[in-house]
């Protein structure tokens, strides 16, 4: 018997260090640095309400610029303020909170009308800055990063000549590679290159 309620006590700690590693996760992937070292405050009603509060407002300024139909980003924004809601009004977290982050889950991944069909694809990209930023979080050099991408300017011109070697006119070319008449020509050219991918 003393045994069980010892086990008990185990898995209770065992699950609240869990939580607070959980919500500092949480945390951390919307703020970063700032959110470093924060599990202590989940223990903390006030605190964890205030974290929980700031990421719903973050969200929800996410959920208004989310390229998609004007009612998918409607509705993101309705149950993210359903679950500020439930966070501000709550003392202890409830399924009702738990189920509405599911259900923002679901729609965020493409899903809508409770139809069990995914209506909308989410895409994610990348702009130039972000990918530099990713390549440095993963620990590339700044050096590397620079050779990776003079790389793929390279490639970029050797592609450019081709197309205009196969008789493709500079407009033509401009809308293969995505990018304006004037950087073709800058590709032909061979003058500043470096400028032309931005």
């Amino acid at each position: 018997m003393s045994l069980k309620r010892t086990s008990d006590k185990s898995a209770r700690r065992s699950n609240d260090f869990a939580t607070v590693m959980d919500f500092e996760h949480a945390m951390w992937l919307l703020f970063g640095k700032e959110a470093y070292g924060i599990a202590s405050l989940e223990e903390n009603p006030s605190a964890r309400r205030k974290w929980l509060l700031k990421a719903i407002r973050r969200l929800i300024k996410e959920a208004t610029r989310i390229d998609s139909t004007v009612r998918h980003r409607e509705v993101l924004v309705v149950e993210l303020q359903q679950v500020g809601e439930q966070v501000r009004t709550s003392t202890d977290p409830d399924w009702h909170t738990f189920y509405l982050l599911l259900s923002i889950v679901m729609r965020l991944l493409g899903y809508d009308y409770g139809n069990g069909e995914r209506l909308h694809t989410p895409i994610y990209v990348q702009d130039a800055v972000q990918h530099r930023e990713a390549a440095m979080a993963k620990g590339k050099r700044s050096d590397e990063y620079q050779k990776d991408q003079e790389n793929v300017i390279g490639i970029r011109r050797q592609l450019v000549r081709e197309l205009v070697e196969k008789g493709h006119d500079t407009f033509t070319v401009s809308l293969i590679m995505n990018c304006s008449e004037y950087e073709v020509k800058k590709f032909r050219s061979n003058r500043d290159i470096g400028r032309s991918i931005r």
